[in-house]
C-alpha cells in the first residue's frame, strides 16, 4: 500500500513542476484555457487603454454587478442580489475555478497593474462576475424582452471592465457566457 501513497505523491509533485503556473500552486490545474503568457500580452494591452470611466464603472462593480444593472430594470437591490446569489451558482462557479485554477493575469505578467480588488481572490478561469452578470442579462431579459439587448450589453461591460483591470483574460469571460448561457438562456 506504501507504494501506491508513494508513487501517487511522486506523480503529484511532478504534476504541480509540469503544469503552468497556477492560482494555488498546492492544486493541480487543468489548461484547458488558452496559453496564459500569449493571452496575458493581450490583457497587458487592452489594461493600458483603460479610461476613466472604465475604472469608474470597475469600482462600481468590483463588489457586486448588480450595480450596472439597478436603474435598468424594476428591481430592488436584493431581488437582483438574489439572483445571483443563488446556492447553485455560486458553489458550481467556485468548483469550475478551482477546478481549472487558472492564475491571474498579473502573476503571469508583471508589466500588467491590475486595478485594486477585492473580489480577485480566487483563481480566473472562468469570471465569476462575468457568469454573474450574464446569467443575470439572461434573467432580466426574459422577464424585461424590451430590455434583453440592453441588459447584454451591461453583462459584457461588466466582463470586459475587469480584463481593462488586469485582473481577467479575455478567455475568463468568453467561457462565463458560454456557461450562463447554458444555464439561463
Amino acid at each position: 500500500m506504501w507504494k501506491y501513497i508513494a508513487s501517487f505523491v511522486v506523480i503529484y509533485i511532478l504534476l504541480l513542476f509540469i503544469l503552468p503556473k497556477r492560482y494555488y500552486f498546492f492544486l493541480p490545474t487543468i489548461p484547458i484555457y488558452p496559453n496564459n503568457e500569449e493571452e496575458s500580452k493581450e490583457v497587458e494591452r487592452l489594461s493600458k487603454t483603460q479610461s476613466y470611466d472604465d475604472k469608474q464603472f470597475f469600482e462600481l462593480t468590483d463588489p457586486s454587478i448588480i450595480h450596472a444593472f439597478k436603474n435598468s430594470v424594476d428591481e430592488t437591490v436584493d431581488e437582483l442580489d438574489y439572483i445571483i446569489k443563488r446556492p447553485s451558482l455560486i458553489i458550481f462557479t467556485l468548483y469550475l475555478k478551482g477546478l481549472f485554477n487558472r492564475a491571474r493575469p498579473y502573476s503571469i505578467n508583471e508589466n500588467i497593474k491590475p486595478l485594486e480588488s477585492n473580489t480577485d481572490n480566487t483563481p480566473s478561469y472562468p469570471a465569476g462576475h462575468a457568469i454573474q452578470a450574464y446569467c443575470l442579462a439572461n434573467v432580466l431579459g426574459k422577464k424585461y424582452p424590451e430590455k434583453k439587448e440592453m441588459l447584454g450589453k451591461i453583462a459584457e461591460k461588466c466582463d470586459k471592465v475587469r480584463v481593462k483591470a488586469g485582473i481577467h483574460y479575455p478567455s475568463d469571460g468568453e467561457i462565463a457566457k458560454k456557461i450562463a448561457d447554458y444555464l439561463y438562456a
